[in-house]
Parts: structure tokens; C-alpha cells; sequence
């Protein structure tokens, strides 16, 4: 009996945890996919470097930096569930900056100029 009530349990959260990324993804693709939805954050990335571009996107998911010879410079934007936004930025392997990394998570229909606005502001913090 008591197998059959742990079996009933994780068969619920495995039900949940599924239900919950399908709806993530449908609510993404409703509003034009990653490169759409967050084309504000994108934009300031992309045009902040003549090397950045995006490495890598799914449904859910985009990262955009810089990566050559002087290191990396990443974000990572994850779209996720409870309708939140988790960003990180990353810097690796830079001959200046020692490596570190900053993360942020914001509700997913906030303004991304203010989104931009407090992780300007931690990154110069973090960096003077």
C-alpha cells in the first residue's frame, strides 16, 4: 500500500512539473518566442558589441554575449514558470575581470528597460 501511494505521488509531480513547462512554453510562443518577447534586453546586448551575438535559443530559453580571445561575456535569459524571467550574467576568462556571475529574477511582464536599469546598476556595482 504504501508503494502505491509514493508511485500516486511522484506520478502527480511528474503530471505537475510537465503541465507547468507546457504551459511556459505555449505562454512564450503566444507572445513570439524568446527573440520577441525580450527584443528590448536582446537589443541592448547585441548592439553593445560588434562580436555579440546569439549563441544559443530554444522555447524557453536564449543566451546572447560575447565570447573571443578576451573571454566571455554571457546572458542567459530563462523563461520560467510562476510567470518569472531568471537572467544571468557571466563573465569568464577575462584577463581584466576576475570571473563572476549576477542573477536576477523578474516577473516576465515587466517593463525591460527597468529589467536593464537594476542590472546596469548591479554590474557596475560589481565591477568597480
Amino acid at each position: 500500500m504504501l508503494w502505491a501511494i509514493i508511485v500516486a505521488v511522484v506520478v502527480y509531480f511528474i503530471y505537475k512539473f510537465v503541465n507547468e513547462s507546457n504551459d511556459v512554453v505555449a505562454k512564450t510562443e503566444k507572445e513570439g518566442g524568446m527573440r520577441k518577447k525580450y527584443h528590448v534586453l536582446l537589443d541592448f546586448i547585441l548592439t553593445g558589441h560588434s562580436d555579440a551575438k546569439i549563441v544559443q535559443e530554444t522555447r524557453t530559453f536564449i543566451s546572447a554575449g560575447v565570447s573571443n580571445y578576451g573571454g566571455s561575456t554571457m546572458f542567459y535569459i530563462q523563461q520560467s514558470s510562476g510567470g518569472k524571467c531568471i537572467i544571468r550574467y557571466e563573465i569568464k576568462n577575462n584577463p581584466i575581470i576576475s570571473n563572476y556571475q549576477l542573477q536576477w529574477i523578474f516577473p516576465d511582464d515587466m517593463d525591460q528597460t527597468l529589467m536593464l536599469a537594476r542590472m546596469i546598476a548591479d554590474i557596475q556595482k560589481k565591477s568597480f
